[in-house]
C-alpha cells in the first residue's frame, strides 16, 4: 500500500512539474525562471513583481496545457500570444532584478546578493558588464561565505575564470550589434569556411557553447545573436522556421 501511495505522489509531483510540449522552447524557460525566482518573493522590494509574473505564468501555463490537447490551430495560435506577451514580462522583470542585483553590490549587501545569484536563473547571467560585476564582488568577498553555484559555474565556464581574475573585460556581446568573431591566423583559414555564418544563440545554452568552440576551432567566423535580447536575432528565427537554439545559418 506503501508503495502505491509513493508511485502516486511521485506521478502527481512529475505532472505538475511539466511544461506544455507545445512552443516548448520559448515557454519552458520561462515557466522554470518563474520557479527559480520563487525563493526571492521574500523579499518586500521582489515581492510584487516576481509575484506578478508568477500569476501571468501560472495564467499562460493552464491554457498551454489545454492548448497543447487540442486540434484547434486558433487555441494554440492563442497559448502563442500569451507566450509572446509573457516573454514581455519576463524582459521587464529582467532589467528590474538586474537593477537589484546591482544595487545590492553597490550597497554591499552580500547576503542580498547571494540571494538572488544563487537562485540560478541566467537571466542575471545575460549582460556581460553584469555578469563581469557578479564575478568580481563575489571573488572580493567570497570569504565571508561561499556559493556553491558560482564556485561551480566559474569551474564549468572556463573564460569566466580569466575574466574575472583580470583588469580588462572581454566578455562576449549580447546585444542588438552582434560580435564579430574573427580567426587569430586569418591566413590559414581554408577556402571551405570562408562562408557567411550567423549563430543564433542564448546564454547558459551547452549546446550553443559546442556549436561556438566548434566554430572557433576551426577557424571559421561568425556573428552571433542572443535569441532573448536580440530583435534581429529573433527576426531571423522566424524567418528560418527556427525550433530551437544554437540555430545556425550558413550563407542565408
Amino acid at each position: 500500500m506503501k508503495t502505491v501511495l509513493f508511485v502516486l505522489m511521485f506521478a502527481v509531483t512529475l505532472f505538475a512539474e511539466s511544461y506544455p510540449l507545445l512552443f516548448a522552447q520559448l515557454g519552458t524557460p520561462l515557466y522554470k525562471t518563474e520557479v527559480q525566482l520563487q525563493p526571492l518573493s521574500k523579499y518586500a522590494m521582489l515581492n510584487k513583481p516576481i509575484m506578478d509574473y508568477s500569476s501571468q505564468c501560472e495564467k499562460a501555463l493552464q491554457f498551454g496545457k489545454k492548448a497543447e490537447l487540442t486540434a484547434d490551430k486558433k487555441e494554440k495560435k492563442a497559448y502563442l500570444e500569451k507566450l509572446r506577451y509573457l516573454q514581455k514580462e519576463y524582459d521587464e522583470l529582467t532589467v528590474f532584478l538586474q537593477k537589484q542585483l546591482s544595487q545590492s553590490i553597490k550597497n554591499d549587501n552580500y547576503a542580498l546578493f547571494l540571494s538572488i545569484v544563487n537562485t540560478e536563473a541566467d537571466l542575471f547571467f545575460e549582460k556581460p558588464k553584469i555578469e563581469e560585476e557578479i564575478y568580481r564582488y563575489y571573488k572580493s568577498n567570497k570569504s565571508r561565505e561561499k556559493s556553491p553555484y558560482l564556485n561551480n559555474r566559474i569551474e564549468k565556464d572556463k573564460r569566466t575564470i580569466v575574466q574575472y581574475n583580470t583588469g580588462t573585460p572581454n566578455f562576449r556581446i549580447y546585444a542588438e550589434k552582434p560580435r564579430k568573431v574573427r580567426s587569430e591566423k586569418p591566413s590559414q583559414r581554408s577556402q571551405s569556411t570562408a562562408h557567411s555564418v550567423i549563430v543564433i544563440s542564448r546564454p547558459g545554452c551547452p549546446y550553443c557553447r559546442k556549436a561556438k568552440n566548434y566554430l572557433n576551432n576551426k577557424n571559421i567566423s561568425y556573428t552571433e545573436y542572443n535569441i532573448r535580447t536580440s530583435t534581429e536575432g529573433k527576426r531571423l528565427f522566424r524567418q528560418h522556421n527556427g525550433s530551437g537554439v544554437p540555430l545556425v545559418i550558413i550563407d542565408g
